[in-house]
């Protein structure tokens, strides 16, 4: 049993491109980005042009470095070891793009994150952002990150989806900021789901680890 949920990972071509957008409008007539809008908010004539816009600038633009913005210890997706999967898709773009890779190591449970690393130009590039998030502009989804329940088989439980009415009758722990918990809120299961708190090292550090 799993809640799916869709996610566009990276790729400020994704997420920089409404600046470079932006610039490319100042110059280039009778395009005018809203900055104050969403991009959700803009007409469709807007977005198209928006759109045009970041494609021309990035056309133009020669990159030598390219800046990233990573979780350092969010394994197997990233880490500041640079061997998660997500580290392997940022080399093959900055191969592909002729570019030296620099990170920004940010952890990415902090708040304010895309405006505090975006509005101090820290990064070209940020990993793992959610396909429907609508302060950025975003790649088409990468790939499905996928949540499931798992219990001890000593257990013997039969659980047909969260939607099961046994769910609230038990014990669920569920990370602090895991979807699942918004799932089971929204389904009145929230008196007995235990979360556990995450800290901003605790897949660097093993007694930082939730439980320990």
């Amino acid at each position: 049993m799993a809640l799916r949920r869709s996610h566009a990972f990276l790729f400020a071509s994704a997420l920089c491109v409404s600046a470079l957008a932006s610039q490319q409008a100042a110059a280039q007539e009778p395009l005018a980005r809203q900055l104050d809008k969403t991009y959700e908010e803009l007409s469709p004539a807007e977005k198209i042009a928006t759109r045009a816009a970041a494609k021309a600038a990035y056309k133009d633009k020669r990159l030598k470095q390219l800046h990233v913005c990573a979780d350092p210890g969010n394994m197997p997706l990233s880490s500041i070891n640079e061997d998660g999967f997500q580290n392997k898709i940022v080399d093959i773009l900055g191969k592909a793009l002729g570019a030296k890779i620099t990170y920004h190591w940010r952890p990415f449970i902090e708040r304010g994150l895309t405006r505090e690393t975006f509005s101090q130009r820290m990064c070209d590039v940020m990993l793992d952002i959610p396909a429907d998030y609508d302060r950025l502009l975003t790649t088409d989804p990468l790939y499905r990150s996928t949540y499931v329940l798992v219990w001890p088989t000593k257990e013997n439980l039969e659980i047909s989806g969260l939607d099961d009415p046994k769910l609230k009758d038990l014990k669920i722990g569920v990370f602090q900021t895991s979807a699942l918990r918004q799932a089971f809120n929204k389904r009145g299961i929230y008196k007995n789901v235990v979360k556990q708190t995450q800290s901003h090292d605790g897949d660097l550090v093993p007694e930082h680890q939730p439980g320990t």
